[in-house]
Parts: C-alpha cells; sequence; structure tokens
C-alpha cells in the first residue's frame, strides 16, 4: 500500500524535481545596482566629512546593505565574458562613476594615513569593493 501511495505521489508532483536554473546574467541591471551603491558611498564620505571613524562606519554599512550584488560582482568577474559586459555596462550606466570611486578611495587614503587606528578596518573595508 505504501509503494502505491509513493508511486501516486510521486505522478502527481511530476517525477522527481529539478532545480530551477540559475536567473540569467543581467550586467546592465548588476551594473545600476552597483552605481547605486557606489552613489550611496559617496554620499557617506561626503556627509561624514573629516569624520574618519564616522566614515568608516557609514562605508561599512553601507557594503553591508549590499553584499548580495557584490557577491554577485565578484562571481562576474570569474567569467571573462560577464566581467567584460559588466565593465561596458559600468561605463555606460554613470559617467561620474569612476570620479565617485576615486573620491571615496581619496578620503580613505587620507583617513589611512592620518588614523593609524583605523587601518585595520579602512582594509577591510577597501577589500570588500571589488574592482572591475
Amino acid at each position: 500500500m505504501r509503494a502505491v501511495i509513493a508511486v501516486a505521489l510521486a505522478a502527481a508532483c511530476g517525477g522527481a524535481s529539478h532545480p530551477a536554473p540559475p536567473p540569467a546574467f543581467d550586467a546592465k541591471q548588476l551594473a545600476a545596482a552597483l552605481g547605486g551603491l557606489v552613489a550611496e558611498m559617496a554620499a557617506a564620505v561626503k556627509s561624514a566629512g573629516d569624520d574618519c571613524p564616522r566614515m568608516v562606519d557609514e562605508l561599512g554599512a553601507v557594503l553591508e546593505r549590499g553584499r548580495g550584488r557584490l557577491v554577485e560582482a565578484r562571481a562576474a568577474q570569474q567569467d571573462p565574458d560577464r566581467a567584460k559586459q559588466l565593465t561596458g555596462e559600468l561605463r555606460a550606466y554613470d559617467p561620474a562613476f569612476a570620479r565617485k570611486g576615486e573620491a571615496i578611495g581619496g578620503m580613505l587614503g587620507i583617513c589611512y594615513s592620518q588614523h593609524p587606528e583605523l587601518q585595520d578596518r579602512i582594509k577591510r573595508v577597501v577589500d570588500s569593493i571589488p574592482t572591475l
């Protein structure tokens, strides 16, 4: 009787289930999300002014919120075709993208040199940012 029920359930459920295929890679959508993340980071740097501990905390919080997209960007970096697509979309997405990144990096550099007690935290923030 149990065997009949198991066969009936398997037939009703369509037999063996197959995992859903992963979603297609959407470089444009990922670039928009990363652009938003960079804009948030730039806003955090601007609002913190010269308060380096606050800036590092705020950048860390922004990166934590964007962790899923950062993981996705790192995975894209491992595939030359996807990395090329994403880099192209990033260039087209926001012409100020590079300038924002340079401003963020510049402020982190200043804080790194002026606050030795923050150096480990700054390294963690910088290491969590993918480079494309």
